[in-house]
């Protein structure tokens, strides 16, 4: 309501703590939306490092929610993992491979 009404401050606060509790709960699917939702009401550059977190998040859930999608960026060249011969997101290749 407050982001509706122009009171960016309010909008940022209540977003912000919306996210904590996501946080603290455990509450992981919650928190891509909680980040996109926050970004809308955040200046930039702010903005966007909130809602490219919020896609890698959201990539990393498979997707979930699936109606985020929409109001998420398309994701970079980086997002499909490590190209081909870089470092593995899971430590080095075990010996003999």
């Amino acid at each position: 309501m407050a982001a509706r009404e122009g009171e960016l401050a309010e909008a940022r606060h209540g977003f912000a703590e919306s996210l904590r509790l996501r946080e603290e709960l455990g509450f992981l699917v919650g928190m891509a939306p909680a980040l996109a939702a926050l970004a809308d009401v955040q200046p930039e550059p702010e903005a966007t490092r909130l809602r490219e977190e919020a896609g890698r998040l959201f990539r990393l859930l498979g997707g979930v929610p699936a109606w985020l999608a929409d109001h998420l960026p398309a994701p970079g060249p980086d997002a499909a993992g490590p190209r081909a011969g870089g470092p593995r997101a899971d430590g080095p290749a075990p010996a003999g491979r």
